[in-house]
């Protein structure tokens, strides 16, 4: 293990040696075994979380009806886009002001034979899935819609549990219990009427509906939707560009500025309602029966991620000898230190901290954070398998480990246990051992040759044999 210039300086640095009876495994191995743990771990998370975490959850929190109350309020909001559907998946309408529950029959304009319209279920989304021009000609009735229906609602509501009895008194003590007071409310808080820095000022005009924006629907027909989105946007066909004109909903009472120093330009009131719709987004989220909700959800998913992680990537490589996970196992794969000797049940610990905090839980942050990117820890990891000299993913340079093909390899704990049963025989050590071999003979025993092995005279035949090799002979008539 020594080289001469080490014997000569002993403070000098010992280069550690390399195993010389381990294999790197292949990247096709490790790829597959990397695919059957991320089949294992999902198979456990899922089963964890709706086998064990959801029942008792249920049971302790009422965490499932939790969240259809919050899906339901989501609907109601008016800020998401909701997309009806029936028993069989079949879309039958969607819009942000529908008034439908699940078992109502939606009534269509042009109904179509066969078809059923009876709501079964519903879908959320965003309305930023539209086209951003779209999207922001939905956001006025939408704000306005959740500030002064779905929260006076929410303050009138009665026979409800005592959390969302408290939710609900704090939003009729801020914004009121009357359509006048919640208008009142909306003007001057939101949209900030008569104010020097608004974009609205107050009129006088009689009283009739607000203009309504239409969102096309699953029975409409093409030239319908296209029809429908032009007269919610007020926008000729010849003239496309995109002006404050666009806007045609306010609530009654409501105008834009006159002034031409105060008019807004079309990306100035574009951004504004961005920004007010943000803002009603965050107040949803915020009421403390939808926040306490989120985080039941979150810790719903998040114990059952870790216990998955630690059974699948940490439990296994302990239990299993050589470090070997289930894929591993299946593909007959180990894990060794750098060197390839036996790694330490530390570094193992270490591995799965490492591939626990960079690939599963950074990828699952990215997600969230930015999805585009959520992949990056994983093509991280992957580059320096492929890449790198010996394969090794991040986790190994963490934890001081790489994999090794154990169908052939021998995995030793020492290069001195190596060097114990697996020696290394030089040529010019054989050499030496064959010439001390030849000096223990005598001198006639290395000129003369080996006497002949003894030959094992046969065994006298019994009488039993030699009747039946009698009557196995052929007799002279046949």
């Amino acid at each position: 293990m020594f080289n001469k210039e080490n014997v000569a300086n002993p403070r000098a640095k010992v280069a550690p040696m390399e195993a010389r009876s381990t294999t790197n495994a292949a990247i096709g191995r490790r790829t597959g075994s990397a695919l059957i743990d991320a089949v294992a771990f999902i198979a456990v998370f899922f089963g964890l979380n709706f086998a064990v975490m959801t029942p008792i959850m249920d049971a302790t929190v009422q965490l499932s009806a939790r969240i259809e109350q919050t899906n339901v309020d989501m609907k109601n909001s008016s800020l998401y886009i909701a997309k009806y559907l029936n028993a069989d998946g079949e879309e039958i309408v969607s819009g942000y002001n529908l008034d439908l529950q699940i078992g109502d029959t939606y009534v269509a304009s042009e109904p179509e034979d066969g078809f059923d319209y009876k709501v079964d279920t519903f879908g959320l989304y965003y309305p930023q899935s539209a086209s951003d021009d779209y999207v922001s000609a939905l956001y006025p009735e939408m704000v306005y819609l959740f500030y002064t229906n779905y929260r006076l609602n929410r303050a009138l509501e009665t026979g409800v549990s005592e959390e969302r009895a408290a939710v609900n008194a704090v939003i009729k003590e801020n914004i009121g219990d009357t359509p006048e007071a919640v208008n009142t409310w909306y003007k001057t808080e939101v949209l900030r009427v008569d104010q020097a820095d608004s974009y609205f000022v107050s009129i006088v005009e009689e009283e009739e509906p607000s203009p309504k924006i239409k969102l096309p629907s699953a029975n409409t027909s093409e030239t319908d939707s296209t029809s429908s989105e032009i007269e919610s946007t007020s926008v000729s066909s010849e003239d496309t560009a995109n002006t404050i004109a666009d806007f045609d909903f306010f609530p009654a009472g409501v105008a834009l500025v006159s002034d031409p120093a105060k008019v807004p330009t079309y990306d100035q009131l574009s951004d504004f309602y961005k920004r007010i719709y943000q803002a009603a987004v965050s107040d949803l989220n915020a009421e403390p029966d939808h926040a306490r909700t989120m985080q039941l959800q979150i810790i719903a998913v998040v114990i059952p991620f870790l216990l998955a992680s630690a059974i699948v990537y940490l439990l296994f490589p302990l239990i299993f000898k050589h470090g070997a996970s289930l894929g591993k196992l299946a593909l007959k794969l180990g894990v060794v230190n750098t060197y390839g000797f036996k790694a330490l049940w530390w570094q193992h610990v270490a591995r799965f901290f490492g591939l626990f905090i960079f690939e599963l839980l950074l990828t699952l942050l990215l997600y969230f954070i930015a999805p585009s990117m959520a992949l990056l820890p994983i093509f991280i990891s992957f580059t320096l398998v492929m890449f790198g000299k010996k394969h090794r993913a991040v986790h190994d340079f963490i934890a001081g480990t790489k994999v090794i093909d154990l169908r052939t390899s021998l995995i030793y704990r020492s290069a001195a246990e190596e060097d114990e049963f697996n020696p290394v025989v030089s040529e010019e050590n054989s050499k030496q051992e064959a010439h001390e071999e030849q000096e223990t003979l005598s001198y006639a025993d290395r000129i003369l040759p080996p006497p002949p092995a003894p030959v094992t005279p046969p065994a006298e035949a019994t009488s039993e044999e030699i009747l039946d090799v009698a009557d196995d002979e052929p007799t002279d008539k046949e």
